[in-house]
């Protein structure tokens, strides 16, 4: 039998990396055993293993490299203290990835990390210090399982597309959050309610389609938000409230439009919203908003 078909891997000790692609495609792959010697991962090092269920990492690894376990079986996965780097698309369409443990050495989420891990229920995000971190380019794009999130404080910026179609996510803490990309909630179905206390910018889209929506609060009265930010919810960019009209006691929010009952508010299409407002064309709605 061939060393791609081995089920059992154990790492020699002393081995300081496991090198780009060097077990990638090991069809019948199940378990691996790293020594403590390893502190890199290269890139798509078990990429496409998809039997790969248990990773036993190096106590001394720092980098896991861009596609490092693109396409693998992993249920759950504890990445250890002292990791710094989870490149891109590290865990890329893990289908069956079910839990995930990321240190607070872990420095940030890289572009599409986690995509497509469709069966992803339960996420701890690192509380890195040091310095302030970035959620990136559709970090939990499609895991449709996710239902909800612990943003630590020291993030402050989600990058276009990062939760987009996470269709459960009912709760997610954007307190501390300054600038929301584009797209980056769109499709986020059972989303209820947004808290944003420091945020600076909403982009096109960023809660799209979010038809549970039925709170948003934006504490912040000189933030920027795109005029499609809300579009296809039951809210409206233009109908943001100053904040600077409330006394403390009252709440800042973004009121709800009032629905008529022939439409269908996750589903309108451009006409239908410009013709609901009392336009003779898309283009004209669009211009007034």
């Amino acid at each position: 039998m061939g060393n791609n078909r081995k089920r059992k891997l154990i790492i020699e000790d002393g081995v300081t990396e496991i090198k780009t692609k060097e077990y990638s495609d090991y069809a019948k792959l199940e378990e691996v055993w790293m020594p403590d010697s390893v502190v890199n991962i290269g890139n798509e090092a078990f990429s496409r293993c998809r039997e790969l269920k248990k990773i036993h990492f190096s106590a001394n690894l720092k980098r896991i490299g861009a596609k490092a376990f693109y396409g693998c079986g992993l249920e759950e996965v504890v990445i250890p203290d002292g990791v710094e780097l989870i490149s891109n698309e590290a865990f890329f369409l893990c289908t069956e990835l079910k839990k995930i443990y990321i240190p607070d050495s872990v420095s940030g989420i890289n572009s599409c990390t986690f995509y497509n891990c469709e069966k992803l229920k339960e996420v701890r995000l690192p509380h890195y210090t040091r310095a302030r971190t970035i959620m990136g380019k559709s970090a939990f794009y499609c895991c449709k399982s996710l239902e909800r999130i612990d943003m630590p404080d020291t993030f402050y910026y989600i990058d276009d597309g990062a939760f987009d179609a996470c269709h459960s996510l009912r709760e997610i803490n954007l307190s501390r959050i300054e600038v929301i990309g584009k797209n980056a909630f769109s499709g986020c179905e059972s989303l209820r309610k947004v808290v944003l206390d420091d945020i600076r910018i909403i982009e096109e889209f960023a809660f799209g389609h979010c038809k549970a929506l039925e709170e948003v609060i934006i504490k912040n009265p000189d933030c920027e938000i795109n005029k499609y930010a809300f579009s296809f919810t039951k809210f409206e960019s233009k109908d943001v409230i100053n904040v600077s009209k409330f006394t403390t006691s009252q709440k800042p929010y973004i009121k709800p439009y009032d629905a008529s009952s022939k439409y269908d508010d996750y589903h309108w299409s451009p006409q239908d919203l410009a013709e609901y407002y009392g336009y003779d064309n898309v283009e004209d709605y669009y211009d007034n908003m």
